[in-house]
C-alpha cells in the first residue's frame, strides 16, 4: 500500500506525567496558554505546551518552551488533512500528554476533536477546551469545533471573558448551545498587549509608514491607508471578502477613493492555506492602489488611516488603541464594538463612503471604551481563579 504521507513531531516522545498540558494550533490562543504557563511554573506546578502552525511561530517568536507538532505530507495545511491523517496525528499527540493530570486544548481544527476522541479513549486526564474568544458566537468553523468538541464530553470550558460563564453561547449555525452538563471556568484572562502597542507604536507612526512604502517600492504621497483586516473561516471567504469587494465596486467613482491606498492585512492562517482573497482583490482591478501589506499586523494597524473587518477577535483591541473602525458584512453580525454603537456597520453597499466618512471624523467617547473594558470580562485577580481551577482537579 503506498504510503500517502509521513509524520513527524519535532519534540521528546517521553511519556512524562505533567501536570497540565496545554494543546494548541491557533496564535491567540498560544499566548494566552503562555501566560498561564507562567503562572504554573511560579506556583511550582509541571506544565508543557504542544503547539503547531500559527501557535508555534506565536510561541518561537515570544520565546516560550514549547514541544512543536509538526505534519510533513503533500498538503499545505492541518486543514486540508483526512480524516485518518488526523487521527494518526492525535494518537502521537496524545501520547506525550496522556499521563497528564489536566489537557487543555483549544478550538482551532478538526484535529482537536480527533486530540479530545483519542484522550477520551486512552487517558483519565481532565479534559477542557479553551474558549479564548471574547464573543459568545464567532461565526464559522470556529463555533463549529466548539460545537463537536462538546459531543466528545469533555469535563469543561474555560472561558477567558469571565461573563461567558454566564452568558449565552452558540455552536455553529449560531444554534445556543446548552452548557448544564459541563464545568464552566470564567477567568477573566484578556491579552491587552496589543492595544498597548498599538498606541505605543503610534508614537512612531510616521517611521512605520516610512518604512511601509519603502517596502512597497513606491512614493508616499500622503495615501489615505485604507486597511482590510482579513479572516480565515469559509463565510469570510465565500461570503464577507466578496461582500467587501461588492461594496468598494459600487462606489468606486466616489471621490473617497481618490489618493487611496488599500492594504490586505492577511490572517496568519489564510498565508499558509492559500491567497484565496489576495487573488480576488488583484482580480478587481481596482483603479487605486492595492497591495499584500508587507509588515506586521500591529505595525500596519498603527499607521492605518481606517480599518476595515468582518469579524476578528482584535477588534476590540483596536478600538481600544483609538483607531476608526467599520464592519463590513453581508448579514448582521454584531460584536462588541457594534453592540456599544463604538463602530458602524455596512450591510448595504450605499453606507460604504458615509461609514468610511463618518469613521474619519469620530473620535471614541471614554466612557465607551470602558464600558467596552468591561464587556471584554477582565477580571485582575484571573491568576488566583486559574490556581483555584487546577489544584480543584488534582
Amino acid at each position: 500500500m503506498r504510503i500517502l504521507f509521513v509524520i513527524f513531531l519535532c519534540f521528546m516522545l517521553s511519556l512524562g506525567a505533567e501536570d497540565v498540558c496545554f494543546i494548541t494550533l491557533h496564535s491567540n490562543a498560544s499566548l494566552h496558554f503562555a501566560k498561564l504557563a507562567q503562572v504554573l511554573t511560579r506556583e511550582k506546578i509541571s506544565w508543557q505546551v504542544m503547539a503547531g502552525e500559527a501557535s508555534e511561530a506565536a510561541l518561537k517568536e515570544a520565546k516560550v518552551a514549547h514541544h512543536k507538532i509538526s505534519v510533513w505530507t503533500n498538503k499545505k495545511s492541518m486543514k486540508e488533512l483526512s480524516p485518518k491523517e488526523r487521527e494518526a496525528i492525535a494518537k502521537l499527540v496524545v501520547k506525550t500528554c496522556k499521563k497528564a493530570k489536566v489537557v487543555v486544548t483549544d478550538i482551532s481544527e478538526g484535529l482537536m476533536v480527533d486530540i479530545h476522541k483519542e484522550l477520551a479513549s486512552i487517558s483519565s486526564a481532565r479534559r477542557f477546551v479553551y474558549y479564548d474568544n471574547p464573543e459568545g458566537y464567532v461565526p464559522g468553523e470556529y463555533s463549529l469545533y466548539f460545537e463537536e468538541v462538546l459531543r466528545t464530553e469533555p469535563q469543561g470550558v474555560v472561558f477567558a471573558n469571565k461573563h461567558l460563564k454566564e452568558e449565552d453561547v452558540y455552536g455553529g449555525h449560531k444554534q445556543k448551545m446548552s452548557l448544564d452538563s459541563f464545568q464552566k471556568v470564567g477567568l477573566g484572562l484578556m491579552l491587552m498587549d496589543d492595544a498597548e502597542k498599538m498606541l505605543s507604536l503610534s508614537h512612531t507612526k510616521q517611521l512605520i509608514r516610512q518604512d511601509l512604502f519603502e517596502k512597497l517600492g513606491i512614493k508616499d504621497e500622503k495615501q489615505k491607508l485604507l486597511v482590510y483586516l482579513g479572516g480565515c473561516n469559509t463565510l469570510y471567504f465565500y461570503q464577507a471578502f466578496p461582500f467587501f469587494l461588492r461594496s468598494i465596486e459600487e462606489n468606486i467613482g466616489h471621490s473617497f477613493f481618490e489618493n487611496a491606498l488599500l492594504l490586505l492585512q492577511q490572517h496568519p492562517r489564510a498565508k499558509q492555506e492559500g491567497s484565496i482573497d489576495l487573488y480576488e482583490l488583484l482580480a478587481r482591478g481596482f483603479p487605486f492602489q492595492v497591495f499584500l501589506s508587507p509588515i506586521p499586523t500591529l505595525e500596519m494597524l498603527s499607521c492605518a488611516d481606517l480599518v476595515y473587518y468582518y469579524q476578528s477577535s482584535l477588534i476590540p483591541k483596536i478600538a481600544l488603541a483609538k483607531k476608526p473602525l467599520v464592519q463590513v458584512t453581508p448579514e448582521p453580525l454584531e460584536d462588541m464594538t457594534t453592540r456599544l454603537r463604538l463602530v458602524d456597520s455596512v450591510l448595504d453597499p450605499k453606507d460604504f463612503v458615509p461609514y468610511s466618512l463618518k469613521a474619519l471624523s469620530t473620535t471614541y467617547e471614554q466612557q465607551s471604551l470602558k464600558r467596552l473594558q468591561e464587556a471584554l470580562g477582565y477580571d485582575e485577580k484571573w491568576e488566583t481563579h486559574f490556581i483555584d481551577f487546577v489544584r480543584s482537579l488534582f
